[in-house]
């Protein structure tokens, strides 16, 4: 979905989603996903746990995800209506503590920096 907004951002194109006013989602930054991912495979030990949460502990609102983008890109127009997708399901913040005990990761990148950073990366995408 982040995708799509910064995308239709980016572009001069409104975001409209007929669904979502009341979901949230967690998010982190691919840099950091990657981050995480590297410090578990370069364990010199086996991971103790099989399954780790790699994630940002935050849990946002997708109205609030719009809103982000809307104060850097001022021009832009990204509106939600009520209601969840068939594919939804009530989300809640997921546990990284084992993520932070065994890999040493802790998130740096809230979504205020990501999404200014995937503007920018959009942006510079385009005029390339």
């Amino acid at each position: 979905m982040i995708k799509t907004m910064v995308e239709n951002a980016v572009a001069g194109r409104p975001t409209r989603f007929n669904w979502g006013a009341d979901q949230s989602r967690v998010h982190l930054y691919i840099d950091e996903t990657v981050e995480a991912i590297l410090r578990g495979a370069r364990m010199p030990e086996r991971a103790p746990q099989v399954v780790y949460n790699i994630t940002h502990p935050d849990l946002v609102s997708l109205p609030r995800i719009g809103e982000i983008i809307m104060e850097q890109m001022p021009d832009t127009e990204i509106t939600f209506e009520p209601g969840g997708s068939e594919l939804m399901y009530k989300r809640e913040p997921f546990n990284v503590t084992a993520t932070t005990r065994d890999f040493g990761f802790t998130p740096k990148i809230g979504i205020e920096d990501g999404i200014a950073r995937y503007l920018a990366w959009e942006q510079a995408r385009l005029a390339a």
